[in-house]
């Protein structure tokens, strides 16, 4: 915490080395989140916490409603999806020892925990500490099980938190339990190393060295010569339908089939204080 204390003492002295708004008072709220961060060993969150407009939204029937509203329910004319089991070319992905340990380092320091509570840094914590393998390769059968499709809706439920723009909107961030995510983590590895050269020049955010950074300045030069009263960017995450999902899996990448089809043909529970939502329609995070 001292090395906390004499970061805010740095920042306070010189801010012309953050790029922050000056006038903008940081609260003990926010003080205390990037401590912790800090105190996790992720320095670049606690400055991004430091810096954003952004702060929990109140808890309120307002809030609820916008909630529901970012999580539609489903189209009326959503194909049913192909079944998983039994058909030969959905035969699962499995992970090796060495693909779980990856991805389970690849979580940034102070990543948060699920509905359990359970974080990747507990996982690490007793992975280090263990005296054998045993321990490492229950994860890993758990993750090749979670490929497989045999899970029900509970493990793929969600702690959401609301939070409010600056613009007045509210941004919904959903926490997976922490096996979930690994198994997704191990996923996106494989999808990406062997499916992203196909996805160019359509997307740039997976698998692409700079995409995003190019992507940030097409759509700046872009706004730029658009009328202020024409809405160029629409967020689409929870509006994706989830039968357009299903078949590009199916036919891109069938390996990750059963997994996608176990997490999408369900309508999974978004844990919201006391409050219950779900996810019925568009991408999870």
């Amino acid at each position: 915490m001292a090395a906390w204390n004499q970061s805010v003492t740095a920042a306070d002295n010189a801010p012309h080395r953050v790029n922050c708004r000056s006038t903008r008072k940081t609260s003990d709220a926010t003080r205390l989140a990037a401590a912790v961060t800090v105190e996790a060993g992720n320095c670049k969150a606690a400055v991004r916490i430091i810096c954003t407009d952004d702060t929990l939204a109140p808890h309120s029937e307002e809030t609820l409603k916008a909630l529901e509203a970012k999580h539609p329910d489903t189209t009326h004319d959503r194909r049913p999806p192909c079944a998983a089991d039994g058909v030969s070319r959905f035969q699962p992905l499995q992970v090796s020892s060495d693909d779980v340990r990856r991805a389970l380092r690849s979580f940034p320091a102070g990543s948060s925990g699920g509905p359990d509570g359970l974080t990747p840094q507990h996982l690490l914590d007793l992975l280090i500490g263990a005296t054998d393998d045993s321990l490492e390769q229950a994860i890993v059968d758990w993750v090749n099980v979670m490929l497989a499709g045999s899970f029900n809706e509970i493990i793929f439920g969600r702690r959401l938190i609301a939070s409010s723009k600056k613009d007045g909107g509210i941004r919904p961030i959903t926490v997976s339990y922490i096996i979930r995510r690994l198994a997704a983590k191990c996923v996106n590895s494989h999808v990406i190393e062997r499916r992203s050269q196909e996805l160019q020049p359509l997307q740039l955010g997976a698998g692409v060295k700079g995409g995003v950074e190019a992507a940030v300045h097409a759509a700046r030069r872009l706004v730029q010569d658009l009328p202020t009263d024409h809405d160029a960017f629409v967020n689409a995450f929870n509006c994706v339908r989830r039968d357009v999902i299903f078949d590009a899996v199916a036919a891109k990448a069938p390996e990750i089939y059963c997994l996608v089809h176990a997490a999408y043909s369900c309508d999974p529970i978004l844990v919201y204080g006391q409050h219950r939502l779900r996810s019925r329609e568009g991408a999870q995070q």
